[in-house]
C-alpha cells in the first residue's frame, strides 16, 4: 500500500467499543464473545493498515450498564459493583473520559483501553 507523503497534523480517529467478553470467556455468551474478540482483532488490523492518516483504538468495557431486565438502582446491580476491586460499577462518564483520552492522545493507535473497575483481575464471576 502506497502512502501519501502528506500526513495531517491530527489524524482522524476511530474508537471501537467492546467489552470484556472479547478478552475472557463468559459462559453461555460464546457468539457475543467471538464477535467482540473479532472487533479487537479488527481494531489492531485497521490501526496497522490505516496509519498514519487514521488512528484506531478500542475501549473495552466492564460493568457500566446493567444487563437487560436489571435495574441500575437494584441491589443485584449494586452487588456486581461491590465484587469489583474498585467496589462499584462504572458510569457513562467513565466511558466518555476514556474515549476523550484516546482521541486527545495522537500517539496511541491499535490499543485496547480496558475500563472495568478491575473486573478482569477477579474474573467475570457475576456473569455466571
Amino acid at each position: 500500500m502506497r502512502r501519501s507523503p502528506r500526513v495531517p497534523q491530527e489524524p482522524a480517529h476511530i474508537v471501537n467499543l467492546g467489552d470484556l467478553s472479547g478478552l475472557q470467556i463468559w459462559p453461555q455468551f460464546a457468539p457475543h464473545g467471538v464477535s467482540k474478540a473479532g472487533l479487537m482483532h479488527l481494531t489492531r488490523a485497521m490501526a496497522r493498515e490505516m496509519a498514519p492518516e487514521i488512528r484506531v483504538n478500542a475501549v473495552v468495557l466492564g460493568a457500566i450498564l446493567p444487563p437487560p431486565g436489571v435495574d441500575e438502582e437494584s441491589a443485584a446491580w449494586r452487588q456486581v459493583g461491590e465484587r469489583l476491586p474498585l467496589g462499584r460499577v462504572g458510569k457513562a462518564a467513565d466511558v466518555t473520559q476514556s474515549v476523550l483520552f484516546l482521541c486527545r492522545n495522537t500517539f496511541i493507535t491499535g490499543e485496547e483501553l480496558v475500563v472495568d473497575g478491575g473486573e478482569r483481575l477477579v474474573g467475570p464471576s457475576h456473569r455466571d
